[in-house]
């Protein structure tokens, strides 16, 4: 995530309908949702249920929407497909849907 304007490695200590604390360094740090960018958001999703294949698609349908790093769209790609390969075909049609 970026915090303090640079690239952090964060723990999620606990999110709730306010923000999420996230912890670095030694330090606990509550971020409310309006102030994280779109591509901290698909982190964070990725990164809360790396297991469920519902929140795998959703924030692959973010970072398309979003126009995220290829490679943060290939690495959700590929986790869903292991998770569940029929909603990994669902999110490929949805980003580029056949004409």
């Amino acid at each position: 995530m970026n915090l303090l304007d640079k690239k952090q490695m964060v723990a999620v200590e606990e999110m709730s309908s306010v923000g999420v604390r996230v912890s670095f360094d030694g330090n606990v740090v509550p971020l409310k949702w309006p102030n994280l960018n779109d591509a901290d958001l698909v982190t964070l999703a990725m990164a809360s249920l790396p297991g469920d294949a519902q929140t795998v698609y959703e924030a692959g349908v973010l970072a398309a929407a979003i126009h995220a790093d290829p490679q943060i769209r290939r690495d959700i790609f590929a986790a869903l497909s292991l998770l569940d390969p029929e909603k990994a075909k669902q999110l490929k049609e949805f980003i580029a849907p056949a004409p």
